[in-house]
């Protein structure tokens, strides 16, 4: 009886600050997209929290903490990743982690010259894999159709590059009767293989979803400034002048950090409030991904051709550079971007 009564009180303690609205952990294997079982362990200030198993979709539900908390997600065969979120600063509805096999994955390889797109598609809400479904570019060529776990490989001839040395472009369409048309507008055609996980949504009509490269937006015409998303500051008082001294000055210190080991994208965002659709991936995964939409504002063409890379360099709340900074991804349409802005990362 005397244990019962500590198991119970050990399962209270662990659980009382999960107590909001309900939060859907989703996780994947990263470079196919597959559902994982897994299991995802969250910790609170208070201590170790609960350890949730997936289903046989990944996900799992669960009441969020109201305190800040920490997750890890682990998986047999794949590398473990941790996040830590505050949703009481930034509320979220989805996270999805995106664990690296630690073999990595056969695709197939172009002829030399050739460009390949390859990976596989899958039912947006199951995840499962989704056979039959068209693959083409919208300037015509080859039709390529996944296969029973949704494996596609679409081969390409690369058009040469302009004159600033930008390959050429063209949109990738792929289309299963029963579920929406996925335009991917403006994605780069590049000699060699290119992966891609694809998610169609059950419905009609079509997602036109721009992959536009900075370095196109960059040539057509000044990037939006970030401070164009920034609350005004009030403004800063004068500072009066020290008196003099005798000894010299020290030499500035140069700050250096680690980099971090995970990286939060948010999607789906409002203009510099929150992200209710949360990705967390490794640092190796986002980059191999292509930083392809983050640029400061004063940034011109050639700034960002010489490959200039935008990082957030906010502490967290512990004052430390903390692994897992957050990213607004500029990709998906919205408000903002069909007014000829996008949101930032520093909101």
């Amino acid at each position: 009886m005397k244990r019962r009564i500590l198991l119970a009180v050990a399962f209270l303690f662990a659980t009382s600050a999960l107590s909001a609205s309900p939060i859907t952990i989703r996780v994947r294997d990263a470079a196919t997209g597959a559902p994982l079982a897994a299991e995802v362990r969250l910790e609170t200030p208070a201590g170790d929290g609960p350890v949730l198993t997936t289903d046989i979709t990944g996900s799992i539900q669960f009441e969020s903490p109201s305190a800040p908390f920490s997750a890890t997600a682990s998986a047999s065969g794949y590398a473990p990743l941790k996040a830590a979120f505050d949703l009481s600063q930034s509320p979220v509805e989805t996270i999805t982690f995106l664990l690296d096999p630690l073999e990595s994955v056969p695709f197939s390889t172009p002829a030399p010259g050739r460009g390949l797109f390859t990976g596989f598609v899958r039912d947006a809400h199951t995840l499962a894999p989704l056979e039959g479904a068209a693959i083409a570019l919208a300037s015509g060529g080859e039709t390529a159709y996944t296969d029973a776990e949704g494996r596609f490989a679409l081969a390409f001839i690369p058009p040469p590059e302009d004159a600033d040395g930008l390959p050429g472009t063209d949109t990738l369409l792929v289309a299963l009767p029963g579920y929406e048309t996925l335009q991917l507008v403006e994605l780069f055609l590049l000699p060699g293989t290119s992966r891609r996980a694809i998610d169609l949504a059950p419905g009609t009509g079509e997602r036109i979803v721009p992959k536009t490269h900075k370095l196109l937006l960059a040539r057509r015409g000044p990037l939006p400034d970030p401070a164009d998303y920034l609350p005004e500051e009030p403004p800063i008082e004068p500072t009066p002048p020290e008196p003099p001294r005798d000894e010299p000055l020290p030499a500035p210190l140069l700050q250096v950090f680690d980099p971090p080991d995970t990286i939060r994208i948010g999607t789906d965002c409002s203009p510099c409030t929150t992200c209710p659709n949360v990705t967390v991936v490794s640092l190796e995964t986002y980059v191999k991904g292509g930083i392809d939409n983050e640029w400061i504002g004063s940034w011109d063409f050639d700034s960002i051709a010489a490959g200039a890379i935008a990082v957030n360099p906010r502490p967290g709340p512990s004052g430390r550079f903390d692994s897992g900074r957050a990213i607004m991804d500029r990709r998906p349409p919205s408000p903002i971007r069909e007014a000829g802005r996008r949101p930032t990362g520093r909101c």
